[in-house]
């Protein structure tokens, strides 16, 4: 007999067996650690709510802004300006007084009964007041809309770590992608056999439901933290926005914002009805990041303005372009899905936060010179090809990775700070927007090859600044943190 091999006695017990089941595995594929299954559930949950609910309201937004009239438009855009103006000073004063656990129910529950109101005035209300409350309509849904989902990525910032964050976002994203899938489904199959406030009760049901799985949610702790939580002592922090030197940490202002206790969802939040506004101010890093979502929504709106007049010019028929429109969304979702289940967190470990940030700008500038280097019907197939890459490095890289920006920000800045550059900075890139291009493609007479070569001298300003944030980020992270 070999002496390296060794024969079982009766006595001994057999070797348990290596874990097979689906969810090990599928917990060891989507990076998932120990205690955390929960929490990505309930989360799941809060984020299908959250966008099946924009994704049912949203056509019957469209449907109100096709009566409100193509030629007033803009008008609309500046009402929802105007909402996003004067709500974010009372969003902020609602963060100041609440806590976690309350906020979100909070503001699910004003959108719901804004939305119903609205509806039921619009619909049965008198034909005087139908136009003014088209425009506050239309302005409500597009404003609470960006805020609950901003909300949204604000709580899972203040309920992960930042480690977890990086890792954990893409997955998130899952729920996100889901529910507006279901939500577009819904609408599609019934919108010929259902009234607008069956559309409505439902909405308003799944933003009830969304706001208790937000107030359910619970923060977790990985191993490896409190591995170096017993073996280092607390390293006192420096500010996010102060230069670090080689030998210095350049971490968080307040530690216990960085690493929330078990009771932080039952702590108020703080700051002031202008916390938002000034904290970014003073902020650099909160500038950068309002400058990437100017930047972004540029690039989206230049875009769609560029889809729409393809569509236009060479989709055919009003059932071809719906067609073309909705083959597209169910081609992102299709893509988004896989990548954000299985890619997305090693992705983001192996380019960090900066280097995810940045695909999108690259993935632009690459998907606008292709765009001006064709032409005629075949526009449009590159177009579709291009909006499916885009938007899937949007939803699955990069929108992950500029939330998780802010999970290394005091905790005030996750929801005030967030709310106004997520409502605020993003409507005003918006609008800003599509008035320069309407400048520059019509009363300019720019071609697309003009239009490519700004959006790529924009787009390399956008990813430099993606690679700073995410080099800042970096320095802001605990050191359990860096090795997640």
């Amino acid at each position: 007999m070999s002496a390296g091999r060794r024969t079982p006695r009766s006595g001994d017990q057999a070797e348990p067996p290596a874990r097979t089941t689906a969810a090990a595995l599928w917990s060891r594929a989507a990076d998932i650690h120990p205690g955390e299954a929960g929490l990505v559930l309930r989360a799941w949950l809060y984020a299908f709510c959250v966008l099946a609910t924009n994704s049912l309201l949203k056509p019957l937004r469209d449907d109100v802004g096709v009566e409100i009239g193509a030629g007033r438009l803009a008008w609309s855009y500046t009402a929802t300006f105007i909402m996003t103006a004067a709500l974010h000073p009372l969003f902020a004063a609602l963060v100041r007084r609440s806590t976690r656990r309350r906020l979100t129910p909070f503001v699910h529950r004003a959108y719901a009964i804004g939305v119903i109101g609205a509806f039921v005035l619009f619909e049965h209300g008198p034909a005087v007041l139908r136009p003014s409350t088209a425009f506050g309509l239309f302005a409500w849904i597009s404003t609470l809309n960006l805020l609950t989902v901003s909300l949204f990525w604000g709580v899972m910032a203040d309920t992960l770590r930042p480690g977890q964050a990086r890792r954990l976002f893409g997955l998130l994203a899952v729920g996100a992608t889901l529910g507006a899938a279901a939500g577009a489904a819904f609408v599609w199959m019934l919108a010929q056999s259902l009234n607008v406030l069956a559309f409505v009760g439902l909405a308003a049901l799944l933003l009830e439901i969304g706001g208790r799985s937000a107030a359910a949610l619970r923060e977790t702790q990985d191993a490896g933290e409190r591995n170096d939580a017993r073996a280092a002592p607390r390293i006192e922090s420096a500010s996010l926005d102060k230069p670090a030197s080689r030998n210095e940490t350049a971490m968080l202002d307040d530690t216990d914002d960085a690493r929330p206790s078990a009771s932080a969802a039952d702590r108020p939040i703080g700051g002031g009805a202008w916390a938002g506004v000034l904290h970014t101010l003073r902020s650099p890093y909160l500038l950068g990041i309002s400058a990437y979502m100017l930047l972004l929504t540029t690039a989206a709106t230049f875009t769609y303005a560029e889809q729409s007049r393809a569509v236009e010019t060479h989709g055919g028929a009003p059932a071809a372009r719906r067609e073309y429109f909705a083959r597209t969304e169910l081609a992102v979702n299709s893509a988004c899905l896989p990548v954000q289940l299985l890619l997305t967190g090693r992705l983001m470990a192996w380019l960090g936060v900066g280097g995810s940030a940045a695909m999108l700008p690259l993935v632009t500038a690459a998907g606008f010179a292709l765009l001006a280097s064709v032409g005629g019907g075949s526009v449009l197939s590159l177009l579709f090809a291009f909006q499916v890459l885009r938007r899937t490095s949007d939803y699955a890289l990069s929108r992950p990775a500029r939330e998780a920006l802010f999970s290394v920000t005091p905790r005030t800045d996750k929801y005030a700070a967030k709310g106004f550059i997520d409502t605020f900075v993003y409507r005003g890139g918006d609008l800003l927007a599509i008035w320069v291009h309407t400048l520059w493609r019509d009363a300019a007479g720019r071609t697309l090859a003009d239009t490519a070569i700004l959006v790529g001298a924009g787009c390399t300003a956008w990813a430099l600044l993606s690679l700073w944030l995410g080099h800042r980020h970096a320095l802001a992270l605990p050191r359990a943190d860096r090795s997640a």
